[in-house]
């Protein structure tokens, strides 16, 4: 596959249909902010990581039983930057040196502390 064609894998994952995923940004004790997704339509969990295996970007679902699904390949670096009151920004800098960002415009929910989204009596839809 190109770069090109899976990059654009990555963004039509993201923002899938099937998915319904919105953003989810906590803020830990350090001020940094972590960028999750939940998914209104599998009512899961998912994460962006990338894993030394190929170098493979992988969206994780925090439910154990659904496995990674590899986005993206000879991905040598990967962030999501995001702060409150700004989109956040994804970043993928491949082993040849091309990069790719893109604006994330989801939904998005913020936390300090993560309780709104994992309290289970609380609904993130």
């Amino acid at each position: 596959m190109t770069e090109r064609f899976q990059y654009s894998r990555v963004l039509n994952v993201l923002y899938s249909g099937q998915l319904d995923l919105t953003e989810l940004l906590l803020q830990d004790s350090q001020k940094r902010w972590t960028v999750m997704y939940y998914s209104s339509k599998t009512k899961k969990y998912y994460d962006l990581e990338r894993y030394s295996l190929r170098s493979a970007l992988v969206m994780e679902a925090y439910d154990e039983s659904s496995g990674k699904m590899p986005l993206m390949y000879d991905v040598e670096n990967f962030k999501t930057d995001a702060s409150k009151g700004k989109w956040p920004v994804i970043t993928l800098t491949m082993k040849d040196g091309n990069v790719f960002r893109h604006v994330l415009m989801l939904p998005t929910k913020y936390s300090k502390d993560g309780e709104d989204f994992f309290d289970e009596t609380k609904s993130t839809d």
